[in-house]
């Protein structure tokens, strides 16, 4: 008689699960097939172009990585612009004709970059490096460690390269010789985008967004740090919805960040 109530109890708990899984199974199938409730873009204006375009020149500058994050971006540098591609080759041309100055294959899985400043091209790689090459010849003046992946663009005044690696860390190096002159760290959420934010040298210091939601300035001689703003105040239960990260690259004008 137990053995038999047992069996009841439990052909009815079976079919009470079956019959929860059925309704959660509906319930998310229905996130999938209701009508769409995104609001429609705005229409088009139109507009009269107060700037006609047209195209001076293009070029090939390597292959670019379809599968990460990567921010290879053109830099102009007075009358030279300077690209890579995230297999390693680096390009430098004429800003006017496009003329090709120079061009080498590092070899190096660039990722950040290029930057530039003191008669340097400045890149970071994926395995953690910073390179210094020449500005007019493309040759390597130096190579550096740091401690993560390099993914903001590097930059260099006043005798000091400064780069940020995605661990947090901002460093200073002589531009002459690479030897590292001052080391800032910040501490880094459990959580965050996979991108930095460039660090930006003005007027002696270098301002950088950080992924604890901070915008910092530090002096660029030492790095000793001038001030801090918190941007982002991190909010909510989940580690996804206290992101903060400031991957935006600074803009400085007219005294104002």
């Amino acid at each position: 008689m137990i053995v038999r109530l047992f069996i009841a109890c439990l052909l009815i708990a079976l079919s009470g699960c079956s019959s929860v899984r059925e309704s959660m199974t509906d319930s998310v199938t229905g996130w999938f097939q209701d009508k769409d409730n995104a609001e429609p873009p705005a229409k088009l204006v139109d507009f009269n172009a107060s700037v006609s375009v047209s195209e001076r020149w293009s070029a090939s500058v390597g292959s670019s990585s379809k599968k990460l994050y990567v921010r290879l971006q053109p830099k102009v540098d007075g009358d030279r612009i300077y690209a890579a591609g995230a297999k390693g080759r680096v390009s430098a041309y004429n800003v006017d004709s496009g003329q090709l100055l120079w061009q080498v294959d590092t070899g190096l899985p660039l990722r950040g970059g290029p930057g530039s400043g003191d008669g340097l091209v400045l890149l970071g790689t994926a395995d953690a490096e910073l390179i210094a090459l020449d500005r007019n010849s493309g040759a390597e003046r130096w190579r550096v460690k740091v401690s993560s992946e390099v993914l903001a663009a590097p930059s260099a005044a006043e005798g000091v390269a400064v780069v940020r690696s995605i661990d947090g860390r901002i460093y200073g190096f002589s531009s002459e010789n690479g030897k590292r002159i001052w080391i800032h760290d910040s501490s880094v959420p459990v959580l965050t985008l996979r991108g930095t934010s460039a660090p930006v040298i003005t007027n002696g210091a270098v301002i950088a967004g950080l992924s604890n939601g901070k915008l910092v300035a530090l002096l660029l001689k030492n790095g000793s740090r001038l001030w801090e703003s918190r941007i982002a105040i991190p909010r909510g239960r989940s580690e996804l919805e206290r992101i903060v990260d400031i991957d935006a690259d600074p803009i400085v004008a007219n005294g104002v960040v």
